[in-house]
């Protein structure tokens, strides 16, 4: 799909959500798809409470969301590795690797399955909603923060569940 319709097809699906005025000119006026995937990870909060956007569009990012840590609506599992930030929705990632001295951020959404592994002095905040299975291991001296807000979770090692 043509970056013009693309923006016009997402600002249609989030003004139907409730987008304030403000970032719906930021979507009709992206300079590029990469631009887009940067207001989806900015934007999260709205994202994640609205379902937003819907698995077709997508879909139109299917081939450089990964590089962003971004798994939409992925059939296979999908390795990442030393991501700042991990987003998973009715797609499977496995493993989630997080090691050294790096700082994470892992969300999994609905239909998601995620397999975080934390090593060395990672530390890595986990956020588990509905419908979300979520296994998680720490070693060596890592450390893994669990947000359970619904969902599956397993832990091993240095793992701490919160329920806010």
């Amino acid at each position: 799909m043509e970056l013009k319709q693309l923006r016009k097809e997402l600002a249609a699906e989030a003004e139907k959500a409730g987008i304030c005025k403000e970032w719906l000119g930021k979507i009709l006026t992206a300079p590029s798809r990469e631009y887009l995937l940067q207001l989806f990870i900015k934007g999260l909060d709205f994202s994640i409470l609205h379902d937003f956007p819907s698995n077709r569009l997508a879909d139109e990012f299917s081939d450089i969301a990964p590089h962003f840590g971004i798994f939409v609506n992925r059939e296979g599992t999908w390795p990442a590795a030393n991501k700042k930030r991990v987003i998973a929705r009715d797609a499977i990632v496995m493993p989630a690797t997080f090691d050294g001295f790096s700082v994470g951020e892992v969300y999994a959404l609905h239909g998601s399955g995620v397999e975080v592994r934390a090593s060395g002095r990672a530390i890595v905040s986990v956020t588990v909603e509905d419908g979300a299975q979520v296994e998680a291991t720490a070693t060596e001296y890592a450390q893994v923060k669990i947000f359970h807000h619904g969902g599956q979770i397993v832990t091993h090692g240095n793992v701490t569940v919160i329920n806010p």
